[in-house]
């Protein structure tokens, strides 16, 4: 027991929801470092059969899909929006949630639910507003206009011509851009979306940390006749997510099986452990899962003993490291050239800076087709937590 509270109580000031040391002294196994995460994932998921191994994959769901649970304010709220538009009043929407809570999800729900009559369309942001003609270029593409505009207020114009649409915008944290041009671009994106709000319904997702900066520099609250915040699932929507993941029919839980029948459910109280580590975040849920759950011979299901990610590594960051880390986590990532532009580096430096914390393992990183410049760098959905929490005590949030 000392042993354990001796590494966990390091660990306190960036992961306060780690459950006290008597709590999981039984479930503790050992401490897993961010540059193992992905192989320590992959091993524990091969030893799991793959209807299991199917299971615990972290993906935007489709609609309809039975592992959607919760949201039912949200939903109402988007009904509402929904509601609005055809009763032909302006109705320009905003969804706002911290990275991994499941906007893309949520989109998903709502436009499969649409009636097949209605026009809809969803539209990832990928790329960031680096001039008009660059918005001019996205509506063009998103809406097949008869013809190319000549400035915005013929956008507009063009815009408002099309059949009476819904539209999903995703990735709404590209919205925000530190480059010469992005400003008067995402004025004008903007002009697009207020000016025809009657005649389309303007539905934009972005993470919550990207939202504040937009609000704070550009007032963009200000245009939204509604916002609606999304938060990780509670602990009884996290058991039920779960439940859908892992169904009894199969692969039912042993625990379950063994229980009397005058007895409580015995899987709210065996995941709890696992909530309190995760704090609802169903993907960092979904490691812990992985790396607890095995299959006896009966071919039940069982928890072992959990992990604990060290992220001790990471207080050892420098103060430009951490800047880097809180740009990328307030624009949900950035290319190569971003992080070189904004912090005026070279191409070696930017280089450097960003592979020592790619292979530390707190980034990620999406390789494109091209330029290595186009490569995406961004949080570690695992990490997030802790290195957020490690920013703002270090205070490099604002």
């Amino acid at each position: 027991m000392d042993w354990l509270k001796r590494r966990l109580e390091p660990l306190r000031q960036w992961l306060p929801f780690l459950p006290a040391v008597n709590q999981v002294a039984e479930i503790q196994s050992g401490m897993v470092r961010p540059a193992e995460l992905q192989w320590h994932l992959a091993e524990q998921l091969e030893a799991l059969p793959e209807r299991l191994q199917q299971a615990l994959q972290v993906e935007p769901l489709a609609a309809g899909d039975s592992r959607f649970v919760g949201r039912e304010k949200a939903i109402e709220q988007l009904q509402k929006s929904l509601d609005d538009w055809q009763r032909e009043r302006p109705s320009l929407t905003a969804i706002i949630a911290p990275n991994g809570a499941g906007m893309t999800s949520l989109i998903n729900q709502v436009r499969g639910s649409l009636p097949s009559q209605q026009k809809s369309y969803y539209l990832s942001l990928a790329q960031r507003f680096l001039e008009t003609d660059d918005v001019m270029a996205l509506f063009n593409s998103l809406f097949k206009l008869p013809r190319a505009a000549e400035n915005i207020d013929d956008l507009i114009v063009l815009v408002n011509d099309q059949p009476r649409a819904i539209v999903f915008i995703d990735d709404g944290h590209m919205l925000l851009a530190r480059r010469m041009g992005a400003k008067t671009a995402l004025e004008a994106f903007m002009a697009v979306l207020v000016a025809s709000q009657k005649q389309h319904c303007w539905i934009i997702a972005c993470a919550n940390q990207a939202w504040r900066r937009l609000v704070f520099t550009h007032q963009l609250d200000r245009y939204m006749q509604r916002q609606i915040e999304l938060d990780y699932l509670s602990e009884s929507e996290f058991v039920e997510a779960i439940e859908q993941r892992l169904p009894d029919g199969q692969f039912p839980w042993a625990e379950r099986e063994n229980k009397k029948e005058d007895e409580d459910d015995p899987l709210p109280d065996m995941l709890k452990p696992i909530y309190k580590l995760c704090s609802g975040q169903i993907e960092l849920g979904l490691f812990f899962l992985a790396d607890a759950l095995s299959v006896n011979d009966k071919q039940q299901l069982c928890l072992e003993k959990l992990a604990v990610l060290d992220v001790n590594g990471l207080g050892g960051s420098d103060v430009e490291e951490q800047f880097t880390l809180a740009e990328i986590f307030l624009h949900g990532g950035l290319t190569e050239l971003e992080h070189r532009h904004m912090f005026r580096l070279s191409r070696e430096q930017s280089l450097l800076r960003l592979d020592r914390l790619h292979r530390l393992g707190v980034l990620t990183l999406s390789r494109t087709p091209g330029a290595e410049t186009s490569n995406r760098y961004r949080l570690n959905p695992l990490l997030t937590q802790a290195t957020v929490k490690q920013l703002e005590h270090s205070n490099r949030l604002y």
